[in-house]
């Protein structure tokens, strides 16, 4: 949760480290689109606090806030190197992970630099795979994490067919099994097919539509826990456990998915209603058993996995 005063200083912070590597906001992109709606709500603080003149378009301004929040941190450390090339397509995709968007490349890498980002708080090294040249071999994502390799394949899924969502599992399991690491994980985001309205306790007052806020978080993450679950179980019932069992036999790969979907929703904080970016990220075993509890970042789940893998509370691939 975070104010409108807040969420215009990390942007500011984020628009710095832009044009200090040569980034530019291009007119009519995704990206300017987003920073036009944070300069809009800062015109219009009290939104923050009214759920009853809440609208969806504020979905823009709290993803890019939690976009730049990681570049801004990954910046402070002196980490931001091996995100350059990535950070390139800014203006080119879809820069939110809490929005649906198409299918073109440069949206998909983009989500490669929201996971790298949050890897990087976890690594003493973090290696991109190149953005504009990946033959689409080797994972996304390799972190240096301890005195281990992980590689991590970022799938980000478009379709609801859990066939296909089978067939990216295997095509993530073949690239990290390609590549120099010591364990590697298979990693969707499943924005594009989360229904967003499903948060948003609306009602209708004549012509307006007008929403309430939830009392409290976990309500609406309730929704989140339950959705990335089901995506794991649906695929099961599609292909079969033993089916998709064996992909992962003397793999590198653990035979799990690190799930991820973000939306948007007015949360009570105290006696104000505060727009929040609301995540679930979620490690679930191809038997359905959820490996790591449900996180509400990238970061806190990676961070009990590591420590499961290092304790042998998780069965090593191989």
């Amino acid at each position: 949760m975070y104010s409108a005063i807040q969420c215009q200083y990390i942007v500011e912070r984020g628009l710095a480290i832009l044009k200090r590597h040569g980034i530019h906001v291009e007119t009519g992109s995704p990206l300017k689109r987003a920073l036009d709606s944070v300069l809009a709500r800062e015109s219009e603080r009290e939104r923050f606090n009214d759920p009853n003149r809440f609208v969806p378009g504020e979905r823009d301004t709290v993803g890019l806030y939690a976009m730049f929040v990681k570049l801004v941190n990954a910046d402070a450390k002196g980490r931001l190197e091996p995100f350059i090339g990535h950070l390139k397509l800014l203006s080119k995709g879809e820069p939110t992970s809490n929005v649906k968007h198409s299918s073109d490349p440069e949206s998909n890498k983009l989500f490669e630099l929201y996971f790298g980002l949050s890897v990087s708080s976890l690594a003493s090294k973090v290696e991109m795979d190149n953005p504009k040249k990946s033959a689409g071999s080797n994972p996304d994502v390799i972190a240096q994490i301890g005195d281990k390799r992980w590689g991590f394949a970022c799938k980000v899924v478009h379709s609801e067919n859990p066939q296909t969502h089978f067939d990216r599992w295997v095509d993530g399991v073949d690239q990290i099994e390609r590549a120099e690491v010591d364990y590697g994980i298979v990693v969707f985001k499943l924005t594009n097919i989360f229904k967003h309205d499903s948060v948003f306790q609306s009602r209708s007052d004549g012509a307006a539509v007008k929403y309430s806020a939830f009392s409290h978080p976990g309500q609406a993450d309730a929704r989140l826990n339950d959705f990335v679950t089901c995506f794991v179980n649906d695929v099961q019932e599609s292909v079969g456990k033993e089916q998709l069992r064996a992909i992962f036999r003397s793999s590198k790969c653990f035979p799990m998915c690190l799930a991820f979907v973000q939306t948007t929703a007015p949360i009570m904080q105290g006696s104000k209603a505060v727009t929040t970016c609301l995540s679930c990220a979620i490690s679930i075993a191809v038997t359905g058993q959820r490996l790591v509890c449900p996180c509400s970042t990238l970061e806190q789940v990676g961070k009990q996995l590591v420590s499961q893998v290092v304790s042998s509370k998780v069965l090593l691939p191989g």
